[in-house]
Order: structure tokens, then C-alpha cells, then sequence
């Protein structure tokens, strides 16, 4: 983190500073700890004078953060580039955020398609998950609603889909069940109680 951090301070005034983790959140002391660290490589950036505010760090950030998108994809990127060596290279540096960027996202995938990994197994699932990872970029930080298309993932793979025909349709499956347990309980007012009422003798009488 702290190369990354340093990177950020170097070229923004007092950068914003997001601290991800994976699934296994850690205790807030913890979380407390990095912040603090954070803040005080803001500090010493700025007590160094190297901090520098361009006109135009809106669209710089925004470029680097393409960038650093594309490199986790294994995509060109010139990211490596902005980023200052230390005991390992830049390359490296990405590596490690790219398997744990891979790793988690395989996780969710896990949770939303338990069925598809019990038919095909863990080694398979697990060089599925990766593939549509890198084919199928996170859309937004929520990472709850992501793995939609792992039925066209599945579908890519011809001899996959010959060995177990049923899959893709299974995989579609699990993900509107997925989809339905995310949508919020209705609060309906419908009167069911006066159903209570109902006879035979107040039924409209069938049709001739």
C-alpha cells in the first residue's frame, strides 16, 4: 500500500484514500492502523514539498485509474510506469494486487454459483471463475451484484458445455436466484385475511 499511497500523495494535494480489503475483514483496530498510516504518508509527502496539484489532476486520476483497471485485466497499460521502485518491481507490485484482485472476485463467484461448482469441481470452477473475471471487468464497487454472463463464460467453452450440456442453463439459474434474493421485500397490503371468508355460496357461479 505504501508505494501506491506514496504515488497518490506525489501528485495530488491531500488525496482521498480508500483502504480495501477482501471478505475477511479484519478488527477495526487494524483498520485504524492503516488509516494512520495513510495520513502519514500524506505528511511526510507534504513536510518533503514533492506533493504537486496540476490543473488538470481530475483527469490525470482518472486516466491512472483506467490504467491501473487494465493492468489487473492484463490489458496494455503504462501504469508500471508511475509507479517507484522499490525492493520489487513494479510488475511484481501489480502481480500481487492482481491475484488478490482475481481471488476475491473468484470468491463471489463461489457464493453465487455453489451448484456450477459442485458439478464441475473445485479445479475447474476455479479456471472458470478466472476466465470470466478477466473477461468481465467489476462495474461499480458494490461487489455483491457482480457475476452476471458466467452462463456466456461457460458457453465459451466447447468441451465444457459437451461434458455437462446443462450447465449453462444452470449457471443462468443460480444467478436470477441470486438476483431475486437481492430484491427488497415487498410490503404488501393486500387484505389476506378476508380470504378467510370466502365460501362456496359467495363465489362468482362458473360459467354455462
Amino acid at each position: 500500500m505504501a508505494t501506491l499511497s506514496q504515488l497518490g500523495a506525489t501528485a495530488w494535494s491531500n488525496p482521498p484514500t480508500l483502504i480495501e480489503w477482501d471478505l475477511d475483514i479484519p478488527e477495526l483496530s487494524v483498520l485504524l492502523e492503516e488509516a494512520d498510516k495513510a495520513h502519514n504518508i500524506i505528511m511526510q509527502e507534504a513536510q518533503d514539498g514533492q506533493i504537486l496539484t496540476p490543473p488538470d489532476s481530475g483527469n490525470k486520476l482518472h486516466q491512472l485509474q483506467q490504467d491501473f483497471a487494465a493492468a489487473l485485466h492484463y490489458q496494455p497499460s503504462t501504469v508500471t510506469a508511475e509507479i517507484a521502485d522499490g525492493q520489487f518491481p513494479a510488475e511484481q507490485l501489480i502481480q500481487i494486487y492482481r491475484n488478490n484482485f482475481i481471488i476475491s472476485l473468484s470468491e463471489i463467484l463461489e457464493v453465487v454459483y455453489p451448484c456450477v461448482k459442485a458439478v464441475v469441481g473445485e479445479e475447474c470452477f476455479s479456471q472458470l471463475a478466472r476466465q470470466h473475471v478477466l473477461t468481465h471487468p467489476l462495474q461499480q464497487g458494490d461487489v455483491s451484484h457482480y457475476g452476471q454472463g458466467l452462463c456466456d463464460t461457460i458457453n465459451n467453452q466447447p468441451e465444457l458445455v459437451a461434458a455437462v450440456p446443462y450447465l449453462v442453463d444452470l449457471a443462468s439459474l443460480e444467478w436470477y436466484l441470486d438476483r431475486a434474493a437481492h430484491v427488497p421485500a415487498i410490503d404488501c397490503q393486500f387484505p389476506f385475511y378476508k380470504l378467510q371468508q370466502l365460501t362456496e355460496a359467495s363465489l362468482p357461479p362458473a360459467p354455462a
